[in-house]
């Protein structure tokens, strides 16, 4: 029966005074254990949602039931997935089926739900009140088989009892009323009889022979029909017994599997992740046996175990006062590293700016060197480009003149020979017909001709300074007009309207006025219309 089994993986809190001298680092099947546990724990809601969806189904049954029977094999289902998740809503369960077992005319039921409810309170460490509830069962009317559950409640009850008071001599005799339950229930089973070994291993256990019981509970686990809470129980319960030992290499990979089915079940009354973190703490791994003690007391807390809560509250406060110490060293060190590191930070930036400081100088100087060689190779290429003018109209005037002495020397020796001959009618019509604007013509085609091998686009680039309608018309070969050839001089450097006038034959005003009109019809604004005149290139040979 369950109950024989029941009682056997209640866990007292003698273990927390054990101090484990063996204790050291993890080995990777360890580790690999823990990591499972914890994979387990990111789980826990998923578990839990699914009971809550069985809970659900089964009183959606209760609605739509009308048997009386019925009713009580549903509140009986209710009260087994309560029984180890939620107190309050067990013991509302069992309650119900206690005032239904009359009505049933059975029994075994009465026993049956007032043995349920004992077992309940007592898991809730509600002891006065379950022996109360267990004293009123009449158990002369009972066979072996009904004695036997009673004895069973009696010998889990007296063992819980020893637990929570802890001190002598009730600890003793508490412990000594326990065996003698286990005792009359081994007498009335038989030695031999397999259902005997629990009750074996309870009085071990309270005699503290654990390599004895560990023997005895192997034999058991070996059961692949054992039912999976039972099997729970002996897993959790061999662990319990390697730890007493000292044995905490061993004793882990149980209480790692008990906890792993324990979550897996969404049993919230059970000691396993208490003993996990109280061997964790003393390990030295805080952070994960605060975790632990943690979802313990929570689950403690939620199921409303006070003995449970006791339990997880010796151990919780303990781990927490470390942790807390833990974290305040690492923020202590953490406050000391932000420290050190502001203050490299600091002097790093402090050097960046420096450093920044002088690339902007060196950035600033290089930038001021690129300046003044754009200056002089500015400077030199408006030197080169004047030198080129000068040699271009230095020779060209000297080309002129040479031409202008010969031409001179040839009228004087003509003028010459009219006055020895006295022709001076002939000397007379000779100057009458000297046409002086066609040889000022021929200076400005001369003019022209130069100016357009020194600038042999500056027509089209001149065009570029207008809209397509507003371009002047000028064709290879053909002499400047005026507009162009003032704007020519211009470029030449002959800025003075006076100088321009004076070469072309024209009024200032004129020149203003050809000036004035070639800006108003550009559409570069008239401030900087001679300053694109003078980006004109020349051709450099």
């Amino acid at each position: 029966m369950y109950y024989q089994t029941y009682l056997l993986m209640k866990f007292d809190l003698i273990y927390l005074i054990i101090f484990y001298f063996l204790a050291t680092s993890f080995t990777p099947e360890l580790k690999n254990n823990l990591y499972e546990v914890d994979r387990q724990i990111e789980q826990k809601t998923k578990y839990e949602k699914d009971k809550l969806k069985r809970i659900e189904q089964l009183k959606l049954q209760l609605e739509t039931t009308a048997d009386i029977k019925a009713e009580y094999n549903i509140y009986s289902k209710l009260f087994r997935e309560y029984e180890t998740y939620q107190y309050d809503s067990a013991y509302y369960y069992i309650n119900k089926m206690v005032n239904l077992a009359p009505s049933l005319n059975d029994q075994n039921k009465k026993v049956e739900s007032k043995l349920l409810m004992a077992y309940c309170c007592l898991s809730s460490g509600l002891f006065l009140e379950s022996v109360e509830i267990a004293s009123s069962i009449d158990t002369t009317v009972f066979n072996d088989e009904y004695k036997i559950v009673v004895y069973d409640f009696y010998t889990k009850f007296y063992l819980d009892m020893a637990q929570s008071i802890g001190v002598e001599p009730y600890y003793s005799d508490y412990l000594e009323k326990s065996i003698s339950y286990n005792q009359k229930i081994i007498q009335k089973l038989g030695n031999n009889n397999p259902r005997s070994k629990p009750y074996i291993v309870n009085i071990y256990r309270c005699q503290h022979r654990y390599a004895e019981a560990i023997s005895s509970i192997q034999d058991q686990i070996q059961d692949k029909n054992m039912p999976n809470r039972i099997q729970t129980l002996n897993i959790g319960g061999l662990g319990y017994f390697y730890l007493m030992k000292g044995d905490t290499t061993r004793a882990i990979p149980y209480l790692c599997q008990a906890a792993i089915n324990d979550i897996k079940s969404v049993n919230k009354e059970t000691p396993a992740l208490r003993m996990l973190a109280d061997i964790l703490y003393k390990q030295g791994d805080i952070e994960r046996a605060y975790n632990y003690a943690k979802l313990a007391m929570d689950d403690a807390q939620s199921f409303n175990a006070r003995q449970r809560k006791i339990e997880v509250g010796d151990v919780l406060p303990i781990i927490e006062d470390t942790r807390f110490d833990i974290i305040n060293n690492q923020k202590n060190k953490l406050l000391n590293y932000a420290i050190l590191v502001t203050v490299l930070c600091f002097l790093i930036l402090t050097a960046a700016l420096i450093i920044l400081k002088q690339i902007q100088k060196l950035r600033n100087a290089r930038k001021f060197i690129e300046k003044q060689n754009f200056d002089l190779q500015t400077i030199n290429r408006k030197l080169l480009e004047t030198n080129h003018i000068k040699e271009a109209y230095i020779g060209n005037f000297f080309s002129n003149n040479s031409a202008y002495i010969d031409k001179i020397e040839s009228i004087y020796k003509l003028v010459n020979r009219k006055i020895v001959s006295r022709q001076f009618d002939d000397l007379f019509s000779m100057f009458k017909n000297t046409e002086i604007i066609k040889e000022r013509n021929s200076l400005y085609t001369s003019f022209d001709q130069t100016f357009l091998k020194l600038f042999p686009d500056f027509v089209n680039q001149y065009n570029l300074l207008f809209n397509e309608r507003d371009r002047i018309q000028w064709s290879s070969g053909e002499d400047l007009c005026p507009e162009l050839r003032i704007f020519a001089l211009f470029r030449l450097g002959v800025t003075s309207n006076s100088q321009i006038a004076k070469f072309l034959n024209y009024s200032v005003n004129t020149i203003h006025t050809y000036k004035t009109k070639a800006k108003n019809r550009s559409f570069i604004n008239n401030e900087l219309f001679e300053e694109e005149i003078m980006k004109i290139e020349t051709i450099m040979n």
